[in-house]
């Protein structure tokens, strides 16, 4: 999608500006309205599970409140370059990628490490309270902002744990290194908060040693 697209489909918002994002799954824009920067996200066409994916990450997004996840503006389904396509309207964080931030300093001061802990760990609680494991905390889903405050995005692996799994045994998500075995080899049963709290370890070591695993 080009600026036009995205005026075009969002007549509302304006100052709009098409963002490269690694993942492949959206077309993104940064916008504005109302006086508020936001985020833009518009599903590529989808078909099958990949649909039904898109469908849960616009519930599981809409319905999570925390302070260390952008907070949804609106959601929807809405006709957009001449077919329906999912979109997520959310705040927008100017920041760097924690995945930036450690490759160019290494490590992080144990006071810096101390904020990310408390941080990471009140996400997971956050998100255990309304049933959802993110499923792939890694330091490239997390954002940095100006005043060094940490944020979680990216919830296309969430899992709800109040509906059944669309994953095949055997075929876990997740990112190797991350995530643990029980995630990788996709044992619906034993995969709950525990999930997201082993990555946010793994997180934690990282940023005192600068390398993921011993």
């Amino acid at each position: 999608m080009n600026v036009a697209d995205f005026q075009a489909s969002f007549p509302d918002y304006t100052d709009l500006r098409v963002l490269r994002v690694p993942s492949g799954q959206k077309d993104v824009a940064a916008a504005r309205r109302g006086g508020q920067d936001v985020a833009i996200k518009v599903f590529r066409k989808l078909l099958g599970d990949e649909d039904k994916r898109a469908q849960r990450e616009l519930a599981a997004v809409a319905k999570l409140k925390s302070d260390y996840v952008p907070a949804v503006v609106e959601s929807g389904v809405k006709s957009i370059v001449g077919e329906d396509r999912y979109f997520i309207v959310e705040q927008f964080i100017s920041g760097t990628s924690y995945d930036e931030v450690l490759r160019s300093t290494g490590t992080q001061p144990l006071d810096r490490v101390i904020y990310i802990a408390g941080a990471l760990l009140q996400a997971c609680v956050d998100f255990a309270s309304v049933n959802l494991v993110h499923r792939d905390l890694k330091p490239a889903n997390l954002i940095v902002d100006s005043s060094g405050k940490l944020w979680v995005i990216d919830f296309g692996f969430c899992r709800h744990l109040d509906l059944s799994t669309m994953t095949p045994t055997g075929g876990g998500v997740g990112t190797p290194g991350y995530c643990p075995l029980e995630q990788l080899r996709q044992i619906p049963a034993d995969i709950n908060v525990r999930a997201d709290l082993f990555a946010a370890g793994v997180i934690l070591y990282e940023s005192l040693t600068g390398k993921a695993t011993p």
